[in-house]
């Protein structure tokens, strides 16, 4: 069955019926494409994972994150409009892990339309000037063969692509198979594709510098207008500086993610006042902790400067407003 049938195409204006007299603004949509591309004359910040906030609630307990589109959307648009407040840019509506494969699999087949619309709608409620979904790669490979969850991906696509998204933000653990997963995704898209694979300097000083730059002028060719760097730690940020000058030579702009808060929470537990017996203590200086991560990294835009960051799992929305501040200090 093509992609482009019905199957895997349901109506999401039953969800979004503002949709009919609200389609896509391709201004907007171009003016995320040159934003992602650079050279970032600002850098845009996107609202983070909500994942961990979700999952450390006692109502959240056996329930599966896509289904959180269903029974959760106004907590989702909440932690939205506490981004865009904070002054987030981009919203990235929590749509990763839900391709038709994995919602037929949890038994929401049916409900697709909602599980997607619901994440979307709540994305764009915050008002903030770009929106994008995100496609998760990781997620159905669990599932699926390779050449099937690009499929899967590429149908989830389809199912959105009446939804008034400005943007996709791919996430892709194997970097060798992030050329094939786009050029799937390209057979059903033009909208800006942003690339997260997450490449560590380890991994990349492994393979050597001829086979990052040729990834990333195969991605640069297909249209792939931002790459995504992942940090763990601050200690990471100075060898990525060969990584951000390969996407720049490529014509390609930076996705920089802060990824690992254990890394964060480690470098807490050697402060005094980190102590179980002090919950409060622990709770200010892991706060202490992430600020500081932020503020390092943005203290590092003199050799990396990314078009946009984000936070990943482990860190909460209320986060955001810290990184924001950051980023505004290291343009004065």
């Amino acid at each position: 069955m093509s992609l482009t049938e019905s199957a895997y195409a349901p109506d999401l204006r039953s969800v979004l019926p503002d949709l009919q007299h609200e389609d896509a603004d391709d201004e907007i949509v171009a003016d995320l494409a040159r934003a992602l591309r650079g050279p970032a004359e600002k850098c845009l910040v996107a609202s983070g994972d909500f994942s961990a906030t979700f999952a450390g609630q006692p109502h959240s307990a056996g329930i599966s994150p896509a289904e959180w589109n269903l029974s959760d959307q106004v907590a989702l648009a909440q932690m939205h409009a506490v981004c865009a407040l904070a002054g987030c840019d981009i919203s990235v509506a929590h749509t990763g892990g839900c391709t038709p494969l994995e919602l037929e699999r949890l038994g929401l087949g049916e409900a697709s339309p909602a599980v997607l619309g619901n994440a979307i709608s709540a994305a764009r409620s915050a008002g903030s000037k770009y929106v994008m979904a995100e496609l998760a790669y990781d997620s159905v490979r669990k599932c699926a063969g390779a050449a099937e969850a690009a499929e899967q991906l590429a149908g989830q696509v389809v199912q959105i692509a009446d939804s008034n998204v400005h943007g996709l933000l791919v996430t892709i653990g194997d970097a060798d198979a992030s050329p094939a997963v786009v050029r799937a995704l390209r057979e059903v898209t033009a909208l800006p594709l942003a690339v997260l694979l997450g490449i560590s300097p380890a991994a990349a000083a492994a393979r050597g510098d001829d086979w990052l730059v040729e990834l990333c002028e195969d991605l640069s060719g297909q249209g792939v207008a931002c790459l995504g760097l992942d940090c763990c730690c601050v200690a990471d940020l100075e060898p990525m500086r060969d990584v951000d000058q390969a996407v720049r030579g490529c014509r390609m702009g930076v996705w920089l993610r802060i990824s690992d808060e254990k890394t964060v929470l480690a470098a807490c537990a050697e402060q005094e006042a980190f102590d179980s017996a002090a919950p409060r203590g622990r709770v200010r200086n892991a706060s202490a902790g992430r600020r500081g991560l932020i503020g390092s990294l943005c203290a590092s835009r003199e050799f990396i400067r990314p078009n946009v960051c984000s936070l990943g799992v482990g860190f909460t929305h209320a986060d955001a407003g810290g990184l924001v501040e950051c980023l505004e200090r290291s343009r004065a």
